[in-house]
């Protein structure tokens, strides 16, 4: 063996100095016999350019060596040179063994998709600066392999016992049913490059994205049971967030697989952790207890640029493309476990790595405060399906993008398109933050369950004709997820429907306020539900086209959607759901076989005015009016007045005595005038004027002149 000495600064001036400690001489024999053991099955094995059978031994000089060559047979790997307590000598099939004295020296082979082995090494901490200024600092690890097992709780027994602490699965392999267990403070490594590149809470990332394919797969058969006391981490890089680009932070180029079958399982116990970077799919299930930590990438497709995704205005979330769903597998985490989504985002000049809290106890955008959840991916239609099983909330969600940050609460959280969210019998979700439910979301809410909105937030769901080219600086209408290794389903913008809020238990929206756009969206029952509203005031709400600036998308309040596909207006009031129909009131009026009472007058009818008399059903209080006659005046006569000599009269006419109408007017006649007679009453003498009186014969008046 020969050590090169280099000093830091590689000035010849400088003196390197290498300091060797707790370290033991041994007497080298001259010649010893060294045993071979490997399955023929699988490889074979030349010494010193002899081949040689398994099980031979080779009496091999301890100062000179002979060269040992490993070749595998097809469908198989050399894992390396491996001594009799396990002890790695070399990884290279070209290896010279020089040994000491006496021992066995064993070939190991694996065959791809066999029996899986494992190294025991040591896990060394690196780091890497971000940026012009190096404003940020990744530390991942770097595995070393010191110790072969072929069986996994060996493996781990071992490295539990050592500082090394780490197990890396060295091929591609199959564990049979059984139960395995990583102690506390034991890492379990799926590689995705031949360094062992190990990460944790932190990722290495690229600028450049490729298709993943797998470098290492830990398939787990029916029954294999995986219990991480500690951890495990399933490694890939990813590649960051960029404006322009709809790859932002996806897992890329070669990455850690694990596969499960059947029953199999993987639970992680309090204090336990996975990191999923690469893909966990298949058939199996992954399990949380409550202490246990989740990691998964968070997958931006949609990520505008730093600039404006931290200028965006109007309510618009700077984002709505995203995925987390590295674990395909149905993920249940019970109430007190925590799933982070990691993502990566450039700006700045520099690349820089979060944390968001995805589902938690508190803190994460899905709040978990009893019972569990289930998170699964569903390949056949290509849609994350969320079930909540006991009290759960929605809630603002902080992100760190770049030197800035980012919360939740200032915007309209979108429900990508690809979620379903399901809330089961006896459990409750609360929506404490205002939320945009875009085409091809849905919420459903069974039978026995509850939704509430929160005090002043606002629900906005949209239907399908009313999204637009609002995604990313590309400006789409949607962007897949890059790579999902289950998916079997390709979606397309058809699958861009209303988004649907299906209630078939109650949705209590009083505190806050329910929003469609106009076109309607989806607010539906299969059964009997019951929605609480009240009605907003707000008539527009927001979106980003890149470049081209902020649409008004008008919307109203909720509106209902019977199964007939037409709709009900909403005021502040509580609805029912009859199983064909909304209605208020406990029976529908629309379905009602009406019984209907024998009706009562609400508005008399008059003379000429028809009245209304209203009929309503004893059942469910429809009503129905019918007309009533209008009356019809009742005739009464003014009599004529005679006109006399000196005042006028009246013609005979007609009026009305219930409402005075008057039916015939009477019109005026003038008065006669007097008709004079003459008559001298005295004769005038010469002496004496004599008298004329003038009488009326008509009334008798009169009058006298003198003669």
């Amino acid at each position: 063996m020969a050590i090169t000495l280099v000093s830091n600064s590689g000035m010849s001036n400088l003196t390197a100095t290498l300091k060797l400690s707790n370290f033991s001489l041994t007497t080298v024999a001259a010649e010893s016999n060294v045993t071979f053991n490997f399955d023929s099955s699988l490889g074979s094995v030349t010494v010193g350019g002899e081949a040689v059978s398994s099980g031979a031994v080779k009496s091999i000089n301890g100062t000179t060596g002979a060269a040992l060559v490993a070749t595998p047979a097809s469908g198989s790997t050399f894992l390396g040179w491996v001594d009799a307590d396990g002890k790695i000598l070399s990884t290279s099939a070209s290896y010279t063994l020089t040994p000491a004295s006496d021992m066995t020296v064993t070939a190991a082979f694996a065959k791809d998709g066999g029996t899986p082995w494992f190294a025991v090494g040591s896990a060394t901490q690196k780091s890497v600066s971000s940026g012009l200024l190096g404003l940020g600092k990744l530390y991942y690890y770097t595995v070393g392999t010191s110790y072969l097992f072929d069986d996994l709780n060996e493996a781990a027994t071992y490295a539990a016992g050592t500082s090394t602490k780490t197990v890396v699965l060295m091929n591609s392999g199959t564990l049979a049913a059984g139960t395995y267990t990583i102690p506390s403070g034991v890492t379990l490594l799926i590689p995705f490059d031949s360094a062992n590149t190990m990460f944790t809470t932190q990722v290495l990332n690229t600028g450049t994205y490729t298709t993943p394919t797998a470098y290492r797969t830990l398939t787990l058969a029916d029954g294999a049971n995986l219990v991480l006391n500690g951890a495990m981490s399933v490694s890939a890089k990813q590649k960051y967030a960029q404006g322009s680009k709809l790859d932002g932070g996806a897992p890329t180029g070669s990455v850690g697989f694990v596969k499960m079958q059947g029953n199999s399982s993987i639970t992680v116990n309090s204090g336990g952790t996975l990191y999923a970077y690469g893909f966990i799919t298949g058939s199996g299930s992954v399990i949380a207890n409550s202490g246990a930590n989740i990691y998964e990438m968070f997958q931006i497709m949609d990520f505008r640029g730093g600039t404006q995704s931290t200028d965006m205005q109007n309510g618009v979330f700077p984002l709505s493309q995203y995925y987390v769903q590295n674990i395909e597998v149905p993920l249940t985490l019970y109430s007190g476990a925590t799933e982070y989504a990691y993502t990566t985002v450039y700006m700045s000049s520099a690349d820089f790595g979060s944390s968001v809290a995805f589902i938690a106890p508190s803190g994460a955008m899905f709040n978990l405060t009893s019972g569990y959840v289930v998170k699964r991916y569903d390949g056949s239609k290509d849609r994350l399906v969320v079930e909540a099983h006991g009290d759960m909330t929605v809630s603002s969600i902080n992100m760190t993008v770049g030197t800035s940050s980012i919360n939740s609460k200032d915007y309209e959280l979108p429900i990508n398109s690809n979620i379903t969210l399901t809330v089961f019998s006896g459990s409750n979700i609360t929506i404490n933050q205002d939320i945009a439910m875009l085409p091809g979301s849905e919420i459903i809410v069974e039978e026995g369950a509850t939704c509430t909105l929160g005090e002043g937030y606002n629900v906005y769901i949209y239907d399908a004709d009313e999204w637009g080219t609002y995604c990313g600086p590309g400006n789409k209408k949607w962007i897949p997820v890059k790579y999902a290794p289950g998916k079997i389903y390709t979606r397309t913008e058809a699958d861009l429907v209303d988004a649907k809020i299906v209630v078939n238990g109650t949705m209590n929206a009083q505190s806050g306020y329910v929003y469609t756009t106009t076109g309607g969206a989806c607010i539906i029952s299969n059964g009997t539900g019951e929605v609480k509203l009240q009605e907003g005031t707000q008539t527009l709400t927001h979106q980003l086209v890149q470049g081209t600036g902020y649409v008004e998308i008008p919307i109203t309040p909720a509106k209902l959607k019977h199964n007939d596909g037409t709709y009900l207006g909403t005021t502040t009031e509580t609805y029912n759901h009859c199983g064909t129909h909304w209605h208020i009131g406990e029976t529908c009026s629309l379905c009602c076989e009406h019984v209907y009472d024998s009706g009562v007058v609400t508005t008399a009818p008059t003379c000429t005015e028809k009245g209304v008399k209203t009929f309503t059903c004893t059942k469910c209080g429809h009503s129905y009016t019918e007309e009533i006659a209008a009356l019809g005046h009742t005739e009464v006569i003014d009599a004529a007045v005679a006109p006399t000599c000196t005042a006028t009269g009246l013609t005979e006419g007609k009026h009305c005595s219930v409402c005075n109408a008057v039916i015939v007017a009477q019109t005026v006649v003038d008065a006669l005038g007097h008709k004079y007679t003459e008559e001298v009453t005295t004769a005038p003498t010469c002496e004496t004027a004599g008298e004329k009186t003038f009488t009326c014969g008509t009334c008798g008046h009169s009058y006298t002149e003198a003669i």
